[in-house]
């Protein structure tokens, strides 16, 4: 039950306010490509997780061809998050989000909503 909830956050809430802002989904992947940068975002599931708890990392990243070139590396056109030249997790970078989220069968699903990490905006 919780791990759908955790789907429909991702197919209900991720994906479209992603998606309005240019990124394209591949499995918990996001990305936004532009001509010289990548952006990503990634939803990383915990190893932990149970039937009572969802826990779930959002981590982020950046991506540089030209970097790459500088480095005499291989220029990559789908970087996975790891390969990425700038990486951090999202509550490093925004203030009001945690380091990790969690969904338990008491979870208010508006307090995990991804929309709210970068607006006021709740559903």
């Amino acid at each position: 039950m919780l791990q759908q909830l955790f789907n429909d956050m991702i197919k209900q809430d991720v994906k479209p306010f992603l998606s309005k802002h240019g990124f394209a989904k591949k499995s918990l992947n996001f990305h936004k490509s532009t001509e010289n940068l990548i952006y990503m975002f990634n939803f990383q599931k915990s190893a932990g997780n149970s039937a009572d708890n969802v826990m779930f990392y959002v981590n982020c990243g950046i991506y540089a061809a030209e970097l790459a070139q500088i480095q005499s590396r291989e220029i990559l056109t789908a970087p996975q998050e790891a390969e990425c030249h700038f990486r951090a997790r999202i509550g490093e970078i925004v203030e009001t989000a945690p380091d990790r989220f969690s969904i338990t069968p008491d979870t208010d699903m508006d307090d995990v909503h991804f929309r709210s990490i970068f607006t006021s905006e709740r559903r």
